[in-house]
């Protein structure tokens, strides 16, 4: 089984917490792909897959980040439409490109600021996501604070097709395809306008709470009704997400 990680990520992160995430990156098992808004690239290392530009492949975003700098200045991160679109053109990047080429049996999202623990071997990792049966795995949840998904991990299966679509015909023949582009969509719109809901994890909750509700697992066990369910979901023992600066761990 191959495998592909895929996440966001510039210099100043790289110096905040980005050291953790490579030094324990499994990259003798997994390949990785990094998206950067940054021109300079060289604090990222050589092993890496490929590197790439976001905003030169997806310029229309670009400008609707900037245009919401302009207009959202709130200090709270919830109501920062922008500071999501780097995540956002990485996921519609990355997942469509390399699942329209089956390069890769699945494809992970994963934050920047993880520190990766005790990883599985690629056969396993996908056996075990493969057996919620949905060809989108992440951790729900159900906290009285925060009624949409944490979006810091995201597993997708480049082999499992919408039913009743032709994977030949369909520009988005596949679930996880689909919703990163209406996610793409949304952050083009209004959408991302209202309190909270310029969050990626905002925006893909009322997806898998919505129109793409079957084609979404959750692995949070019994973490769903914490603020953080990767502690204690079937993810926990594989890596550490530290949410932010200075984790170095």
């Amino acid at each position: 089984m191959s495998s592909l990680f895929i996440t966001s990520a510039n210099e100043q992160l790289y110096e905040d917490y980005g050291y953790s995430f490579f030094h324990t990156f499994p990259k003798k098992q997994y390949d990785l792909i990094v998206y950067t808004e940054d021109t300079n690239m060289s604090w990222c290392p050589a092993w890496v897959k490929a590197i790439n530009h976001w905003p030169t492949e997806s310029p229309e975003l670009f400008r609707r980040m900037n245009e919401l700098k302009t207009t959202h200045t709130s200090s709270d991160y919830r109501n920062q439409p922008w500071r999501w679109c780097h995540k956002v053109a990485a996921l519609r990047l990355g997942i469509t490109l390399y699942s329209l080429y089956k390069a890769y049996d699945s494809i992970t999202w994963i934050d920047f600021d993880t520190t990766f623990v005790n990883m599985p071997n690629p056969t396993e990792y996908h056996n075990v996501m493969s057996a919620y049966n949905k060809p989108i795995v992440m951790h729900d949840r159900t906290h009285r604070l925060i009624n949409y998904p944490e979006t810091g991990f995201i597993w997708t299966n480049s082999h499992v097709y919408m039913p009743g679509v032709n994977e030949y015909v369909s520009i988005y023949p596949h679930a996880p395809t689909y919703m990163v582009n209406l996610l793409y969509d949304a952050f083009l719109s209004d959408a991302v306008e209202q309190t909270n809901a310029g969050h990626d994890a905002y925006q893909i909750g009322m997806l898998m709470r919505g129109p793409l509700s079957k084609y979404f697992g959750n692995c949070s066990q019994e973490g769903i009704h914490k603020p953080h369910p990767q502690r204690y979901g079937v993810t926990k023992s594989w890596w550490v997400h530290n949410k932010g600066k200075a984790k170095y761990t």
